[in-house]
């Protein structure tokens, strides 16, 4: 007897609301479609608050909007993952330091369809000894890790 274990929607559902990575799905204008779990904890938005909403609204910094829609545009015109760093604002206005994985979903005819990334919250990661690029100010981070994704 063969069990198999099918992964649907109720699997990816209870995985993306217990994974401690952010995720967060966008439509193609960067508005949110999903928020999960540890997007509330990070931000402290509800989802209910954001949901349906441009992200540039809520939770990317005023100084990192454009580069934010040069970033959209450029994956949904070419439908290629695009690493990042950047910063997320809280609701009570602070900052926080992201890194984000990214993948266009697309439908049965390979048209992208959604924006899903993951993200790691940096700001208050603990520096290891092997980090020491990474060590200083946010800004540096920010800079080298994104060097470091570019590369």
């Amino acid at each position: 007897m063969s069990t198999e274990f099918v992964l649907g929607d109720d699997f990816a559902r209870v995985l993306t609301e217990t994974t401690q990575a952010l995720v967060c799905v966008l439509d193609s204008g960067g508005r949110i479609l999903l928020f999960n779990d540890a997007c509330e904890r990070t931000t402290g938005f509800s989802r209910h608050e954001v949901l349906g909403r441009d992200a540039r609204d809520f939770v990317i910094p005023v100084e990192e909007r454009e580069a934010f829609g040069d970033f959209l545009e450029y994956v949904w015109r070419t439908g290629t993952p695009s690493p990042q760093v950047g910063h997320w604002q809280t609701k009570g206005g602070g900052s926080r330091l992201i890194t984000w994985s990214n993948r266009p979903m697309t439908d049965a005819h390979g048209t992208p369809i959604a924006l899903v990334t993951t993200g790691i919250d940096l700001t208050d990661r603990p520096p290891r000894q092997e980090d020491d690029a990474l060590q200083g100010d946010p800004e540096a981070k920010l800079a080298e890790v994104s060097r470091l994704a570019t590369e």
